[in-house]
């Protein structure tokens, strides 16, 4: 649903462990989004981990800390 954005980061290098983990790596990951006036009554933020090259839908990702300003 509406515009996404990407981020890459190298998974590959992990541990198979259930340890908690940061994406991306390098530091704090910030976002400006700005409201498209096409839909002025829908304010939802919407996250997910969608494979780039299929689009489907990644199970297992678990948000810990997301914080959101106005």
């Amino acid at each position: 649903k509406g515009n996404y954005f990407f981020k890459k980061t190298n998974l590959g290098k992990r541990s198979t462990s259930t340890k908690k983990f940061s994406v991306p790596d390098e530091g704090n990951l910030e976002i400006e989004i700005v409201a498209p006036q096409s839909s002025p009554g829908d304010c939802g933020l919407y996250f997910g981990l969608y494979e780039v090259w299929s689009g489907k839908w990644k199970g297992g990702l678990q948000i810990h800390d997301a914080f959101v300003e106005k």
